[in-house]
């Protein structure tokens, strides 16, 4: 299937339903200024993803507990296009590999509750900080949700657990 100039290819394994797309390669970047007064701390590193509204990735210390990042507001906008991914490695948990939220109020999206988009990025950029082919990750929204990546064979496999209404 082709989305958004995107091949999807579709599986299941057990009770994970899995995703796979084309990969989207991070770069590192240098943490904008900015980032400090909007999330009320400051992140070690940063990578970018995607076009000018594609992604920034922002990675914390894993003693950082994401859930306590100020959401941001429309004025994201006033400083970025890109659609922001916070990260940091989880070294608490056995059955987790690292943490995560997403944040685009520019694009209607205050923050997404379970983002099996931002998983794609962070299979890339999480593999060049540690090698990982594999993620598992816990979306640190008030909701939370549980997510798994893997780059197999070129293809990058975003995977949950999918729950349907009414049935």
């Amino acid at each position: 299937m082709i989305m958004n100039d995107a091949n999807v290819r579709f599986s299941r394994h057990r009770d994970i339903s899995w995703v796979g797309f084309d990969p989207i390669a991070s770069e590192p970047s240098v943490v904008p200024e900015w980032v400090k007064n909007v999330f009320g701390s400051a992140p070690q590193s940063a990578a970018v993803a995607g076009g000018e509204a594609g992604y920034l990735i922002l990675c914390w210390p894993d003693s950082v507990d994401l859930r306590d990042l100020t959401v941001p507001g429309a004025e994201l906008a006033e400083h970025t296009g890109r659609a922001i991914i916070a990260t940091c490695a989880d070294t608490q948990s056995s059955a987790l590999d690292i943490r995560q939220r997403y944040f685009a109020p520019q694009h209607g999206i205050a923050e997404d509750i379970a983002t099996g988009s931002a998983m794609r990025v962070l299979a890339d950029f999480w593999q060049a900080q540690g090698g990982y082919n594999e993620l598992r990750a816990w979306q640190c929204s008030v909701e939370g949700g549980h997510l798994f990546s893997r780059i197999q064979g070129g293809i990058t496999w975003v995977g949950g657990r999918v729950e349907a209404e009414g049935v």
